[in-house]
């Protein structure tokens, strides 16, 4: 059995924007600073898809996919340290959905009867293959 997982995550862009140092302007500075914000939503989609291959002849077998819907969390922030934050969370948001939704999947995917089916193909095919 192979796992392949496949997600994409698109965050919003960096705005540099200036802001007022009243320290900086108190003390004869500029007053002025840079900063970086970030306005808008994270958005998280994918897939697990799961494979069953036959060892020798590396043919597969099976295959089964699991699609991870997609989630908007808004990933807004006023720092480089609170986007670390959001985009840690939205990120885990993500993870989770495709924990849940893979074993949900995989509880249904997983009978005995079509296991079965694919280990008897699995032999003949071994009997045809000549190694």
């Amino acid at each position: 059995m192979t796992p392949i997982i496949n997600f994409t995550f698109q965050s919003p862009q960096t705005q540099t924007v200036t802001k007022t140092d009243w320290g900086s302007a108190i003390l004869g500075g500029s007053g002025e600073k840079e900063i970086q914000v970030w306005n808008g939503p994270c958005i998280t989609q994918g897939f697990i898809s799961l494979e069953l291959w036959e060892p020798l002849s590396q043919q597969k077998m099976w295959t089964k996919k699991v699609d991870v819907e997609q989630k908007v969390i808004d990933c807004s922030a006023k720092s480089a340290e609170d986007y670390a934050v959001v985009f840690n969370e939205a990120y885990a948001a993500l993870l989770e959905a495709a924990y849940h939704a893979a074993l949900t999947k995989a509880d249904a995917y997983f009978s005995r009867e079509e296991i079965e089916l694919v280990v008897k193909q699995s032999q003949e095919l071994r009997d045809k293959k000549v190694y």
